[in-house]
């Protein structure tokens, strides 16, 4: 997902999986809240964009990068299930997938 084509309020997905066979998809809904404007690191390392787990109020903040591998629109999600099922394995996490890339 490309952090330009985010949309306030609107709802997008990650996938991970339970175990390292890949065998076992966890789906994670987000409600994207928009970017961290007065944090001081913007200026110095781009953009922060916020989200929130659906379902509490935990949220979570990432860098540009983060969110090119780690979150997806519904067409990217129905995609990726797709594929793992097609599969019966699911494919490969993208390159860059975790929090710390």
């Amino acid at each position: 997902m490309e952090p330009s084509e985010l949309v306030t309020g609107q709802i997008y997905f990650g996938l991970g999986y339970e175990d390292d066979a890949f065998t076992r998809p966890i789906i994670t809904s987000y409600e994207y809240l928009g970017t961290a404007v007065e944090s001081p690191l913007n200026t110095l390392d781009g953009a922060e964009y916020l989200f929130r787990f659906l379902g509490g109020e935990d949220r979570l903040q990432l860098k540009e990068h983060q969110v090119r591998h780690l979150i997806l629109d519904v067409v990217e999600l129905t995609q990726d299930l797709k594929r793992w099922a097609e599969a019966k394995v699911a494919p490969q996490p993208r390159e860059g997938d975790g929090i710390g890339s």
